[in-house]
């Protein structure tokens, strides 16, 4: 005799959920358990390798140290569970959502997830390591030292998350939001983030050497000694952004904006920064020797001390900005607006910019 087995018969047969049924190490791998309810059970490592789970409910069940490897789950909801130490390596599921549970040491290595939502969890030291995420989301969730490392996330929500411990080696992330989240001081070296949203994170120094941030968003970031150094970041929008000290060395920022950005004693040496836009922007103290602004705009923007030799203003607009003690030593100016009426004569000295 089953009691559990027969608690599920009866909860099929009758369209009833499965209420306060309890066993330990229960053995249902490869089980049909599509569909139904589960209410308030305790089923402690529990052993559901590739049982069919699609479209089931969990509500404040038990199920830690369960095992869920190659489980079907698509449509399945967890709601206010015990998922701790959980394993759900290889799951493929679509529309799966876990809200409010418990799921410390959760294992997830090598799923492919779908339309999934994490929210409100507690995903301590959780492993998402070379999973496959496609629009899923892990808003409010509570992170400790996640496993990121060679994931692959594409058009997901990863907000107010705390991930400055988190381990993302090899991190694939095409546009992903990490609005709110903490990456404070992070390595994100060689990684690909194009179109990924940092709207308002704080960054502190965070090491973006070699990362492609193609069309990335950092509106409203802080950046304090970030490094960019040979970053892609093309189309890059750092709107209202707060940079100091932060090094852009041979970095790739054409058609980049820097629309009311304040930047303070940062390097772009020998960055391409043709198009760039830098309308109302304020630099101060900032090492911009050798780059080229071709087809840039600098409208009402205003440059204190900053190093401007060398550079390139061919066919740059320049409405309203102000110069104030740079240096322009061999700059080329050839057909770089001051005004809307005054036409900069090749080879002559921009310092008198400041006057306008």
């Amino acid at each position: 005799m089953n009691p559990l087995r027969d608690a599920i018969d009866r909860a099929t047969r009758l369209g009833r959920p499965v209420q306060d049924a309890t066993a330990s190490q229960w053995s249902a791998a490869g089980s049909q358990l599509a569909d139904l309810t589960w209410h308030r059970c305790g089923l402690p490592a529990a052993d559901l390798r590739d049982a069919d789970l699609s479209n089931s409910r969990w509500v404040q069940c038990d199920l830690r140290g369960a095992d869920l490897r190659g489980a079907k789950l698509d449509g399945a909801a967890f709601i206010d569970c015990q998922l701790d130490h959980t394993q759900w390596n290889d799951a493929r599921t679509t529309n799966a959502a876990w809200v409010k549970c418990t799921m410390a040491g959760s294992d997830w290595r090598g799923a492919c997830l779908e339309v999934s939502n994490w929210l409100q969890c507690g995903l301590q030291q959780a492993c998402f390591a070379a999973v496959g995420l496609k629009r899923c989301a892990f808003a409010g969730s509570i992170t400790a030292q996640l496993d990121l490392t060679d994931a692959r996330l594409l058009q997901c929500a990863l907000t107010g998350l705390n991930l400055a411990d988190a381990l993302l080696g090899g991190l694939q992330a095409d546009t992903v939001a990490f609005i709110g989240s903490n990456l404070l001081n992070q390595k994100l070296a060689g990684l690909v983030l194009p179109r990924c949203n940092f709207d308002g994170v704080d960054f502190g120094s965070t090491d973006f050497s070699g990362t492609d941030l193609t069309a990335t968003n950092f509106h409203g970031s802080r950046l304090d000694q970030a490094c960019f150094n040979q970053a892609q970041a093309g189309h890059a929008l750092f709107l209202e952004a707060q940079l100091n000290a932060c090094r852009f060395t041979d970095s790739q920022l054409q058609s980049a904006l820097f629309v009311r950005a304040v930047l303070n004693g940062c390097d772009f040496s020998g960055a391409a920064l043709a198009q760039s836009v830098w309308d109302h922007a304020r630099l101060t103290d900032c090492d911009l020797h050798g780059v080229h602004f071709d087809y840039g705009r600098f409208d009402h923007a205003r440059c204190n001390r900053s190093n401007f030799s060398h550079c390139g203003f061919d066919r740059v607009r320049l409405h309203g900005a102000v110069f104030d003690d740079c240096d322009f030593t061999g700059a080329r100016t050839a057909l770089a607006y001051q005004t809307d009426q005054a036409l900069l004569a090749a080879e002559q000295p921009v310092l008198s910019l400041e006057s306008a």
